[in-house]
């Protein structure tokens, strides 16, 4: 290990039990940083480096706490060495674990004066836990393993610890005020009461700049190692996670998927999770081990093998849901049934490669969220094994699938939507249904509930597909009675062209309305990360966009933009349509496909206060 002499500023190289007491600095990364070379070579020009201040001032601090060396990870480390960074990175959280104190400088922060009040301090504080420091990656380790964590704002000035501010810590990150307290005394042993899901969701809403580092920086996190391979992208999330795999039993590494925001048709998935970001929503989730003897998941030339309980088999077996012994702490209090989550999977039925797939391979499923079942119900499910394709072949393709959209504008007053099944996301405003079957007939029960304890009511929809649902429709094809016109109607949404500004006022209209904000303080510039908001609150945001522009979209455009101005083009690139009066259209040069249900059928029962379409389904 190198470590900087406080006082020459020189570097020291040490081995094993010789290392000596030191602190360690914590910091965001900015332009000219000290560099390893700018110490060892002795470079003239480094004091006029606008990183040589944050060097110095962390010397002079670890002089006053009477410590002669200090670990700063831009000039200790000898970047150019392949082998020296993988030896470093592997090895930093015991080096920030080993350290007496560690020093996090906020750089885009400063404390209130001295005459500032007490209301003036909290609105400071609550700054404080918006600054970079707590979205970078790497900063999560340095949080969690020193026993000593101290607080300096862009002045150098002290004011607070871990424990002290634990509060806003707990706020910014979503780690329990517990776990922050019990880290002062081991780190490691405060971890490992964490399911591996809810350490996930602490990285969730960070990133670094290289994306496979969102993998490197959580290895100490999960007390794991593995080789750096730099290129490799989001391979290297799926690594770890083998990595963990290795080593723990921990099932609730399954249960990503409460945050995803794929909206294609059918997509299917890997077994693993693609980024942190999938385990958004697990901040809470408690992991119970195995529920019975020979439960368990491992790795193998086939992809994931899974030994677990199964819940439904909808579909003669097409459609399973793997139940995970994993709930939300919330849901294990005294007095309430404990839930368990399933996770969705579908029978692969077809492979790229033209070889036939085995009855027991199945993929996840990413547009059908996990949902829970009650404990009592999955004592007699039966077990399966299951492999899960450990990388997704292109074309690989699961079966068939009927789309629509179904809309509760307006609800019943007193009335909410409590569930449906299949499971399907839905908020109380908006619901997505997406029908699907093998055979011509699909189905689905919507729940409507009140709090008032009125009845509720099961509303089902079954339909049969059309039978030319994918043959195009051009001019040429129509019969006497059909029209373009007819077919571009007012439901199918073809927006009359918006110029720029209109567009953009739209936009920043949805977002101040929905996240009550001032809409004056929004503008082309504003980041996404800036808005701060949830998958709930997106869904309302898509709606209302929807409703201002007049337009069906995919509302992962939300989330693949980093500013206002990049869902601002987005938009005008989605609106870009041709007239109804187009003379392509006319020609016929345009086909446009129909996809439509046949005979629907609807039927409303009213059921007890206390029902469940789960249960009355079965």
């Amino acid at each position: 290990m190198r470590l900087l002499c406080a006082k020459t500023q020189k570097l020291v190289e040490f081995f094993g039990d010789a290392i000596p007491p030191y602190a360690i600095l914590s910091h965001t990364w900015e332009a000219e940083e000290i560099t390893f070379q700018d110490i060892t070579q002795g470079h003239s020009y480094r004091e006029s480096k606008k990183g040589w201040s944050k060097v110095i001032k962390c010397c002079q601090q670890a002089i006053e706490d009477n410590f002669e060396f200090v670990w700063i990870d831009t000039c200790c480390i000898d970047k150019s060495s392949s082998a020296e960074l993988q030896e470093a990175i592997n090895s930093m959280f015991k080096w920030y674990e080993m350290s007496l104190e560690c020093y996090v400088y906020i750089s885009d922060w400063t404390y209130p004066s001295v005459n500032a009040g007490p209301q003036e301090i909290q609105k400071a504080l609550r700054k404080y836990a918006r600054s970079r420091w707590f979205t970078r990656g790497w900063t999560l380790q340095e949080l969690l393993a020193p026993q000593s964590v101290r607080f300096f704002d862009s002045l150098w000035l002290e004011f607070g610890d871990k424990v002290s501010l634990r509060e806003q810590i707990a706020t910014a990150t979503g780690i329990s005020q517990k776990v922050l307290v019990d880290s002062v005394i081991d780190a490691r042993r405060a971890m490992d009461f964490i399911s591996i899901a809810q350490r996930m969701s602490w990285a969730s809403n960070r990133t670094t700049t290289r994306e496979e580092d969102i993998a490197y920086c959580l290895l100490g996190i999960f007390d794991v190692n593995m080789p750096l391979l730099y290129g490799e992208g989001h391979k290297a999330f799926q690594r770890l996670q083998e990595e963990i795999i290795k080593k723990s039993d921990d099932q609730s590494i399954l249960a990503w998927g409460f945050c995803r925001h794929d909206r294609f048709l059918w997509r299917v998935s890997t077994a693993l999770a693609q980024s942190p970001l999938d385990f958004l929503d697990c901040g809470e989730m408690v992991s119970r081990g195995a529920a019975a003897p020979g439960d368990g998941f491992s790795m193998s030339q086939r992809g994931l093998r899974l030994d677990l309980p199964v819940y439904g088999d909808f579909d003669d077996g097409d459609i399973v849901y793997c139940v995970l012994n994993c709930t939300l702490a919330a849901k294990g209090t005294k007095g309430v049934t404990t839930r368990l989550l399933a996770v969705p999977l579908a029978r692969c039925t077809s492979r790229a490669d033209g070889a036939k797939p085995k009855p027991d391979e199945y993929y996840r499923l990413c547009n059908r969220i996990p949902h829970w079942v009650e404990e009592n119900e999955i004592a007699a499910s039966k077990r399966m094994t299951i492999y899960i394709a450990s990388f997704h072949r292109h074309g690989d393709l699961v079966r068939p699938r009927l789309n629509c959209r179904l809309a509760f504008k307006s609800p019943p007053p007193d009335y909410f939507i409590a569930g449906m099944f299949p499971p399907e996301r839905s908020l109380n405003s908006l619901l997505h249904l997406t029908l699907c079957n093998q055979l011509d007939t699909s189905f689905l029960i919507v729940h409507m509930a009140s709090n008032l304890q009125l009845p509720g009511y099961l509303v089902v929809v079954k339909c049969r597909l059309n039978s030319s649902q994918d043959d195009p429709v051009t001019p040429d094809s129509l019969s006497q009675e059909d029209s373009i016109s007819d077919i571009l109607d007012s439901n199918k949404h073809v927006p009359l062209p918006l110029n720029s500004s209109e567009v953009r006022e739209k936009i920043i209209e949805s977002f101040a309305v929905q996240l009550r904000l001032d809409k004056s303080k929004i503008n082309s510039t504003t980041t996404i990360r800036e808005l701060n908001f949830d998958s709930l609150s997106a869904i309302a945001i898509h709606c209302e966009i929807e409703e201002r522009l007049d337009i069906d979209f995919d509302e992962d455009i939300l989330f693949r933009s980093k500013t206002i101005q990049d869902v601002e083009n987005k938009f005008r690139f989605a609106m870009r349509s041709h007239s109804r009066n187009s003379p392509m259209l006319q020609k016929g040069q345009i086909k446009i496909p129909l996809r439509e249900i046949d005979s629907p059928q609807f039927a409303i029962v009213e059921v007890a206060p206390d029902a469940s379409c789960q249960k009355i389904y079965r």
